[in-house]
Order: C-alpha cells, then structure tokens, then sequence
C-alpha cells in the first residue's frame, strides 16, 4: 500500500506538468478568442503601436505561427 502512494505520489507532478496536446481547430478557437479579446477590450492598443503593424503581427501568427503549434505551452509562447 505505501508503495502505491508512493508511486502516486512521484508521477502527480510529472502529469500537472504535462504539456497538453492540441488540435488545430482548439489552437484556432483560442487565438481568435485572443485576438477578440485583445482588440476589443485593450484600452489603449494602438498608442504605441499602429494598427498596420498590429495587422502584421496578427497575419504573421495566422500564415506562418500558428501551423507551427503543437500543444497549450507553444500558444501561450507565441502569444506573449
């Protein structure tokens, strides 16, 4: 038995830690959701940055980054 909690014990880090696989509709679902969110609600979004480089920035994670994700970890990277 303690060998048993033990063993739970040492693999529950390791599962929490685990980088979770996506598909690339949920990868898709959840940048527009970002991207929703980030270009509705941000106060002051083209203060220091104009909304062409903003439109750059939002083509270049759509055509090239966004293919490129693989799990939850990459997406939240790619986004910060």
């Amino acid at each position: 038995m303690k060998l048993k909690h033990l063993t739970i014990v040492i693999l529950f880090p390791l599962i929490i830690m685990a980088q979770r696989q996506l598909t690339q509709n949920q990868i898709l679902e959840d940048y527009t959701i970002f991207k929703n969110i980030i270009t509705t609600g941000h106060p002051a979004l083209y203060e220091y940055t104009t909304k062409e480089n903003w439109d750059s920035i939002f083509i270049h994670i759509e055509e090239v980054e966004l293919k490129q994700l693989k799990n939850s970890d990459d997406l939240f990277k790619s986004l910060s």
